[in-house]
């Protein structure tokens, strides 16, 4: 089950989505924070640090909302997590370790630094063979 609304405290920024053209009123540093919308929000720092006209301090970006192309239900469930974001677990219960543990030992990692050639590695072991047979 998604939430259907997301409203926040003290929003100083609008987001509006393309779809629907409903308009979210979010707070800002929430989406700075999040690697989502970082990059997209760092292009126009400067605008939203400018005065307007009238010398209230807003800007033009909090006027002027940020259209994006994604359904309702993704920006609503998107807005929810960078303003709310859910607690870590505290704790993996002995069942879970074990289920962790077993998907570990069938898919082991291996550092690629350590990866030799095949033709490499039978030369190695050909050497270390004919070393112990005195060949």
């Amino acid at each position: 089950m998604f939430p259907t609304t997301f409203s926040c405290d003290s929003p100083d920024f609008s987001i509006r989505c393309l779809g629907t053209q409903q308009v979210y009123q979010v707070q800002r540093q929430c989406l700075v924070n999040s690697e989502a919308f970082e990059g997209m929000l760092a292009c126009c720092e400067p605008a939203f640090n400018t005065e307007d006209n009238n010398g209230t301090g807003a800007s033009s970006l909090a006027e002027q909302p940020l259209v994006l192309d994604e359904s309702e239900e993704t920006l609503i469930t998107l807005f929810h997590l960078l303003h709310s974001p859910p607690a870590p677990p505290a704790y993996l219960c002995q069942k879970d370790r074990q289920l962790f543990i077993g998907a570990l030992s069938q898919h082991p990692f291996v550092s690629p630094d350590l990866l030799l050639p095949t033709c490499s590695l039978w030369s190695i072991l050909r050497s270390e063979c004919s070393e112990g047979t005195g060949r």
